[in-house]
């Protein structure tokens, strides 16, 4: 069951987090111009120690802000993405969009700590009551468990019914998982191993499509590239392929305000994803990735 409407592989790119109208706008149009469809501007951040936690919950000016930006956004053509901290808050973007954006599509999301059975359960109902344009990707936990991934994910669907309503609207998302303090507990230095083989079953027994999330998972620039490169060949290796990435990226890096070490800049970004469509044997399709 693929997402419906979306080119293949699937790559999603946008700040870490919408820091401002202008912000959200300048590098929407960056991404555009590279033929990006779907752009990550989230409003919501959940933090570990208390810190800032996005636009939407910054004021309530700032969050209207953060609501005209992401209509602007769709306006373009594109569909923004957003993580929501829980069903008031997918009521509130969904409901902005589809009134006042002339292309009335979103993608929000569930982030990995979003570990409340019944919020995940009102999302999935959520969404399956919109029709078409709204879409739903759901993270996978910070802790490494398969059987409470797939949890996740039937706590969503629900029932047959509302399941049938959600095809082609979802899609899953590996981020990595907390190393821990085991021993050997982070060879690679990532901020989240991957777990590929996981990813992979879990994509295969819901028939649903997989994107990689190298940001999250390698935590710095140098590993974003090789955590794309070690996705790329784990797929090659057994001849299945998973179906993109998401990749925070923005025009300044440095100025991020939050998770500014694992930026790329969009010409970053254009130069791996040739790299990737080469990769895949798709030449024929570099020309929308340059800037």
């Amino acid at each position: 069951m693929k997402l419906i409407n979306l080119k293949s592989p699937i790559i999603i790119a946008g700040p870490c987090a919408a820091e401002s109208r202008k912000q959200m706008l300048e590098n929407a149009l960056v991404f555009k111009k590279m033929g990006g469809l779907i752009f990550r501007a989230s409003g919501y951040k959940p933090r570990t120690v208390r810190s800032w936690s996005g636009m939407y919950h910054e004021s309530k000016d700032k969050r209207q802000e953060f609501l005209d930006g992401l209509v602007e956004i769709a306006n373009l053509g594109m569909i923004p993405a957003t993580e929501v901290r829980n069903v008031s808050m997918a009521k509130d973007i969904i409901k902005t969009i589809k009134q006042k954006s002339n292309n009335p599509q979103v993608l929000i999301w569930i982030g990995s700590r979003m570990q409340e059975h019944l919020d995940q359960d009102e999302i999935g109902e959520l969404v399956s009551t919109q029709g078409g344009g709204v879409y739903l990707m759901i993270k996978n936990q910070p802790w490494k468990s398969e059987k409470h991934w797939l949890g996740i994910l039937s706590h969503v669907l629900g029932d047959e019914e509302r399941a049938k309503k959600l095809e082609g609207k979802i899609i899953l998302c590996h981020r990595g998982f907390d190393p821990g303090t085991e021993e050997p507990r982070n060879p690679n230095s990532y901020r989240n191993p991957h777990d590929l083989a996981m990813a992979l079953r879990v994509k295969e027994t819901s028939d649903l499509s997989m994107i990689i999330d190298p940001s999250h998972i390698g935590g710095t620039t140098a590993n974003v590239e090789k955590v794309i490169e070690e996705t790329l060949t784990f797929s090659q290796n057994l001849g299945k392929n998973f179906d993109g990435f998401i990749i925070e990226t923005r025009i300044d890096p440095g100025n991020a305000l939050t998770d500014s070490n694992q930026h790329l800049t969009w010409d970053k970004l254009a130069g791996l994803i040739l790299k990737l469509y080469r990769k895949l044997n798709r030449e024929d399709e570099n020309s929308i990735w340059t800037t």
